[in-house]
């Protein structure tokens, strides 16, 4: 966040609430939009995290891979779009999405119905128009929800641990219990979520280690980022 933010300051050392040129803004995805939104209610002290998994309300008959805010209101955890114009005509409130709704799925979520048989991967992606999508994608999205609910926001694009594109050569059990785990404790089970801790601090394929494999589709290469740098 600060680097993001160093950038925009660079340009245009203004405060955030100014209107920049569009063409010269710091652009980002759902993630950057997410990451933001998270710093600005912590800086705060509002408890807040992303949430990692899947929009339908952005293209028919698509789930596209998609980052919201969630942040507690003093009731309850609230569900947030931070990418939706809240003038837009969404047909819901981008600000309150309700989670039995059906509008946003956790990754733990999908890959549990994918698991049962009651969903069709091919439709669970970045795009329709490409072939980043599938039972391998959503595999690893689970990995990626629980790095951000452990406060390692990585990028969407970031590969490290038990991830793969081959599930013939994945551990499905560990995913299957740690997309339990993750359903559990938004279900408000509190020992699910101090497993999930202990389990991604002593398990060394479920989080990033020194470094990632980043495959940037900004620029299209493949690098290795050590995070200590």
């Amino acid at each position: 966040m600060d680097r993001i933010l160093d950038t925009d300051q660079s340009r245009f050392p203004l405060p955030l609430a100014a209107e920049r040129p569009a063409a010269d803004r710091v652009a980002g995805c759902c993630r950057d939009h997410t990451l933001l939104s998270v710093a600005v209610l912590r800086q705060h002290g509002i408890p807040s995290r992303s949430r990692v998994g899947f929009a339908s309300y952005f293209a028919p008959d698509w789930h596209h891979d998609h980052v919201l805010v969630e942040y507690w209101d003093g009731r309850r955890w609230v569900w947030a779009d931070p990418e939706l114009d809240p003038a837009g005509d969404w047909g819901f409130d981008g600000y309150d999405i309700d989670p039995k709704a059906g509008l946003f799925d956790s990754a733990a979520r999908v890959w549990s119905a994918y698991r049962a048989g009651t969903i069709d991967p091919e439709l669970y992606g970045v795009s329709p128009e490409l072939p980043i999508r599938g039972d391998w994608f959503i595999h690893d999205y689970v990995l990626i929800e629980l790095a951000h609910r452990q406060k390692d926001e990585l990028l969407l694009w970031d590969g490290f641990g038990a991830m793969t594109e081959d599930l013939s050569t994945a551990d499905l059990t560990l995913v299957d219990e740690i997309a339990a785990l993750l359903l559990a404790a938004d279900d408000g089970d509190e020992a699910a979520e101090k497993t999930l801790a202990d389990r991604y601090a002593g398990d060394a394929r479920l989080r990033p280690g020194p470094q990632v494999h980043c495959m940037s589709p900004v620029s299209g290469a493949e690098s290795t980022v050590d995070l200590r740098r």
